[in-house]
């Protein structure tokens, strides 16, 4: 159901559940993210869209995930400006996402549609969110913890923040906190773009390897070059190849990626390749360094069609990774 909702600054916009003829609208308001932005809510470079992910954006079920969309124009659904969401990871605990265009933010909005999106968190039995941010701001993430019934948890070059909801109507202080410092910069989601342009991840020694390849699970039949490669290599070196299936919260469900896992390692066993597989969640290059780290690979075999350089996935993972890193470009098409 849809209602009007005001901002501070006296602008009025409409708020109402996503639904599948949203398609065009939530196109028209990606096209108008900056790429920071992009990067900062995406965890990583994303171009376009995919008819696979307006469809888990737009398709949602409204109880394990909830996506609210904002309109400028009461009369014109197409003139999206902002979409908040929350995905159910477990139990009683979502993940929660926020997006503003760019000429919108700093209104307001994105706090009142976090207003809107824990009351209907709270409707569907969730009493936290978590939030997966980097690790390198400890000031900011333990003023945090003192808001409130936060809970800090390192993973790696990440913490994730478990922030209890509140009883009543709103938004708790951890919660607006959180959003605030996301958008000043002192809280950076991981992965942003100029956490991917620092330097200081590789370690200062080089780590004991052994003879493992990390290569990540590819999205769609255009991808399969690095698995291809990984596994001719391991097959000339003896080498097990380690498969990562990286889920991007907003874009893929693991369903297809466990299913994308399995088939990869089905068709490298059936060449005499030993293989391992993992899930992991965020940014596809912090997921290959991390993987390459716990499994003391030697090698990462990295996608590196991309044209763009700065912020790419293999320029990250070519530069702080603790092992050689293979970019497999192929064959470009002229144009």
């Amino acid at each position: 159901m849809s209602r009007a909702v005001s901002l501070p600054d006296g602008g009025r916009l409409v708020i109402r559940p996503i639904e599948p003829e949203d398609r065009l609208a939530l196109v028209g308001a990606f096209e108008r993210l900056s790429d920071e932005s992009r990067y900062r809510r995406f965890f990583g470079p994303v171009a376009q869209l995919t008819e696979r992910q307006l469809d888990y954006l737009t398709e949602v079920d409204h109880r394990d995930h909830e996506a609210l969309i904002a309109f400028a124009d009461p009369e014109d659904e197409r003139d999206a400006v902002a979409v908040a969401r929350f995905v159910r990871t477990e139990g009683d605990v979502a993940e929660p996402a926020i997006a503003v265009v760019d000429e919108w933010q700093g209104r307001g909005l994105a706090s009142v549609l976090l207003d809107a999106l824990v009351e209907r968190a709270r409707e569907e039995g969730i009493g936290y969110f978590a939030a997966p941010v980097l690790a390198n701001n400890t000031a900011a993430i333990a003023a945090l913890g003192r808001l409130g019934r936060t809970t800090v948890t390192p993973y790696g070059r990440e913490v994730e923040l478990l922030i209890a909801l509140p009883a009543e109507e709103g938004a708790t202080p951890p919660l607006r906190y959180l959003l605030r410092a996301v958008a000043a910069g002192t809280v950076r989601p991981a992965v942003t773009l100029l956490q991917r342009m620092a330097a200081g991840l590789r370690p200062a020694r080089p780590m004991a390897a052994r003879n493992a390849i990390v290569v990540a699970a590819p999205t769609s039949p255009e991808a399969a070059l690095p698995i291809r490669l990984a596994g001719d290599l391991a097959r000339a070196s003896g080498a097990e190849v380690h498969v990562v299936g990286v889920q991007r919260l907003l874009l893929e469900t693991s369903e297809h990626l466990q299913e994308r896992l399995h088939e990869c390692a089905d068709e490298l066993r059936g060449h005499g390749v030993p293989v391992t597989t993992e899930l992991r969640r965020g940014d596809l290059a912090a997921a290959l360094l991390d993987a390459a780290v716990a499994e003391q690979a030697r090698l990462i075999v990295v996608d590196g069609r991309s044209a763009e350089r700065l912020g790419s996935a293999w320029n990250h993972v070519a530069h702080h990774a603790p092992c050689d890193v293979l970019v497999a470009r192929g064959e470009r098409k002229p144009g």
